[in-house]
């Protein structure tokens, strides 16, 4: 088997997850916390968005829109989950940079709609965007409160490492995405693997987060880190 036929495999893997995910989490919706029904939501948004996409290529040929969609879609819960559910940072300059992403992936998408570009030419910097975005709330999380009283909630952490991985591999990968698409050495095929394995990989660490959910009545990660 060859490294793209096992890739394309490797890809129905994930709304398995994400399904998996998503049942577990609304299963036990009501005894969650905070942090895990954001998460649920988050799952929800990115199996729309992986059967959505699918059906796209099948029936055009041709998925990028969705790209941009998902970047928005993504910033927008990570400015949430971030900024409101996690930590209420305050930094004003955070939520500029957030709010600046948004509007630019949104001219991108209107770009998108009004500019056909062929599949060689494409270049997704709203996935680029996106992904910086996290990856600064996510390091900005790790100085405001590394330092505070966490309690049982190094769970928190460790999603946030989690973010932090996750959102660096797709940084990497779609920074050279035009280069990788055109490119005939089949060095693009095992970039795609890397990035199909990490998908998998954090879908699997969602499923762990929300299943593990051990919130006590009242308590909830700003209140622990406030005390």
């Amino acid at each position: 088997m060859s490294i793209i036929e096992f890739t394309s495999y490797l890809s129905y893997l994930a709304p398995v997850l994400l399904t998996l995910a998503l049942i577990r989490g609304l299963f036990s919706y009501k005894n969650l916390g905070k942090e895990s029904k954001a998460i649920v939501w988050y799952v929800l948004m990115l199996l729309l968005v992986d059967v959505i996409s699918r059906l796209f290529w099948k029936l055009f040929g041709n998925n990028h829109i969705l790209l941009l969609v998902y970047s928005f879609l993504e910033l927008l819960f990570a400015g949430y989950f971030y900024l409101v559910v996690l930590s209420d940072l305050k930094h004003k300059l955070l939520k500029g940079l957030v709010g600046f992403g948004l509007l630019y992936i949104i001219c991108e998408i209107f770009v998108s709609l009004y500019i056909k570009t062929d599949v060689g030419q494409f270049q997704p910097y709203s996935k680029v965007v996106d992904d910086f975005v996290v990856i600064l709330l996510s390091l900005t999380f790790f100085y405001e409160n590394i330092s505070k009283k966490l309690g049982g909630e190094w769970r928190i952490f460790n999603l946030n490492i989690a973010f932090l991985i996750y959102f660096t591999v797709n940084l990497i990968v779609f920074l050279p995405f035009n280069f990788l698409v055109n490119e005939n050495s089949g060095l693009k095929f095992y970039v795609w693997f890397l990035n199909m394995v990490a998908n998998i990989v954090f879908y699997a660490y969602i499923i762990f987060f929300i299943w593990n959910d051990k919130l006590v009545k009242g308590k909830d990660f700003k209140k622990i880190v406030e005390k």
